[in-house]
């Protein structure tokens, strides 16, 4: 039996309580604890936010993933009963609102004209540029006076220097954009300060679109500048997507980097299994173990509802406001893919790392010797002589390998179809749905590739070898658009 709800009620024998919650005190990693509870004795009920509204909230991992791939649950924060987070970011969203904020078709026109520069491929080429960078701000941390202020040191410069890189901002502004920047991305910022900050980085932004604009350079803005001269994009609708770059690409890194060094510290087991390994799959699991486990971002996913949605025994009317708690929904234990608190779900115990809850630790702990510079691993002190140019394409050998792999299961395969023995695994992508996240290629390299242009995903083969289903399945499991899936034999049944 359902659950009816109109805009602005409370759902029926649920407190309506405030969220954000409160932290328990003696674990700050872990979402609040009633958070968990709701999860466990009420997935979808209301809370009351900011400004007095009850919009749903959602804890359950199965029913996010269900609602963010429904086409009845909206982006557009115009629209009314949207759940902003605060007065001072529902300001900035009436100011400058860019993709992330807009349903299809235009949020995907706009997103594809960013996202192949973050294709694997793209991120890959930056890798001599990015060590250079983390070598000589590690070089430095560790020739100062102790303690030294990780974040100030290390944290926030790394990110800062290369969204900089990559978008062709100058570094030299970074105090400039990174004090403005946290005023937007604070809760309790009131709207007069966050339009006075949006008003100052959209300003910004528009007079580096100008400069791209006369002088252009192998860099995002101008290529989004190159958008504006061929009339696809406005020249404010690009400040407003080169803001959201700048904002995003230097603020969730370098609270990562700060949390994760602190979890790792505070799981010395887990640290030192990480120092120990030359492994690339070691260190490309404790980032995504990492990534699950502090969930940087602990706002939600804000949506609106288009029209009346059933689930979970609940009924969300059309108009009412929508909060997907992904940071609970990555601690659901009844996930089908487990993902309890203290557990990298589908890695070997060998290979993951495992965070629990641990206490804070005290003023000596240091960021002695940082071993994971980067997601894969790379000598810690490349010799100078040897310089930082490009490298070849670490999926490059890979490809070929499994090129030569996939003529000879074909082969197979077709024998085997064709004597009735075997119904193989067919993958279908849709790429209208494709958000253009790699996840897939890098969890399989060897079936899926990204578009050069805007990084969508290309399917190498219909028919993986046997060998690479899991790979496969888990690649299916990690897109966040629902935009890969498998029929095999069983599904035919």
């Amino acid at each position: 039996m359902s659950t009816i709800s109109t805009p602005g009620t409370d759902a029926p024998s649920v407190e309506t309580p405030d969220y954000p919650m409160t932290r328990a005190a003696g674990c700050p990693f872990d979402p609040p604890p009633t958070l968990h509870t709701l999860q466990t004795e009420a997935p979808i009920s209301r809370v009351r936010l900011w400004d007095g509204s009850t919009p749903w909230l959602v804890t359950r991992y199965e029913d996010q993933r269900a609602l963010l791939g429904d086409p009845r649950i909206s982006a557009d924060s115009t629209l009314p009963h949207y759940p902003h987070a605060g007065a001072g970011q529902k300001e900035r969203r009436r100011q400058s609102r860019s993709f992330i904020a807009m349903d299809d078709p235009e949020h995907a026109r706009q997103r594809r004209m960013a996202t192949g520069s973050f294709s694997i491929k793209h991120v890959e080429a930056l890798r001599p540029a990015i060590q250079k960078i983390v070598d000589h701000l590690i070089d430095e941390l560790l020739a100062r006076p102790k303690p030294v202020d990780l974040v100030q040191a290390f944290a926030l410069p790394v990110p800062s220097l290369v969204i900089c890189e990559l978008l062709g901002v100058p570094y030299a502004d970074h105090d400039f954009f990174q004090a403005n920047s946290k005023v937007l991305i604070k809760r309790t910022s009131t709207p007069e300060q966050g339009r006075a900050a949006t008003e100052r980085l959209v300003d910004y932004l528009d007079r580096l679109i100008g400069d791209k604009l006369a002088h252009p350079a192998d860099d995002l803005l101008s290529t989004l500048a190159a958008r504006v001269r061929a009339g696809e994009l406005s020249r404010r609708e690009a400040a407003d997507m080169g803001l959201l770059l700048l904002v995003a690409g230097h603020e969730t890194t370098a609270n990562m980097i700060a949390l994760g060094t602190l979890a790792l510290l505070q799981h010395p087991d887990q640290l030192a299994r990480l120092r120990e390994s030359d492994d690339p799959k070691v260190v490309a699991s404790a980032v995504e173990e990492l990534l699950r486990y502090l969930n940087i971002v602990h706002s939600g996913r804000r949506r609106v509802a288009l029209e009346d949605i059933e689930i979970g025994g609940v009924t969300i009317r059309a108009g009412e406001g929508v909060v997907v708690a992904n940071d609970i929904g990555n601690r659901d234990p009844a996930a089908p893919r487990p993902r309890p608190a203290g557990h990298r779900p589908q890695r070997p115990p060998s290979r993951g790392l495992r965070l629990r809850c641990a206490p804070v630790p005290g003023p000596a702990a240091g960021p002695r010797g940082t071993a994971g510079r980067l997601r894969h691993p790379v000598p810690p002190h490349p010799d100078p002589a040897v310089g930082h140019g490009p490298g070849p394409d670490p999926f490059q050998a890979r490809r070929a390998g499994l090129r030569r792999l996939r003529t000879a299961h074909h082969l197979v395969t077709a024998a085997k179809c064709r004597a009735g023995m075997e119904e193989p695994m067919k993958v279908i992508v849709d790429q209208n749905k494709c958000v253009a996240s790699g996840q897939c290629v890098l969890a399989t390299p060897g079936v899926f590739d990204q578009r050069e242009e805007d990084g969508i995903v290309v399917l190498l083969t219909e028919t993986p070898p046997e060998d690479l289903a899991d790979d496969v399945r888990q690649a299916v499991a990690l897109c966040p658009a629902q935009a890969i899936w498998v029929e095999e034999e069983g599904d035919k049944q």
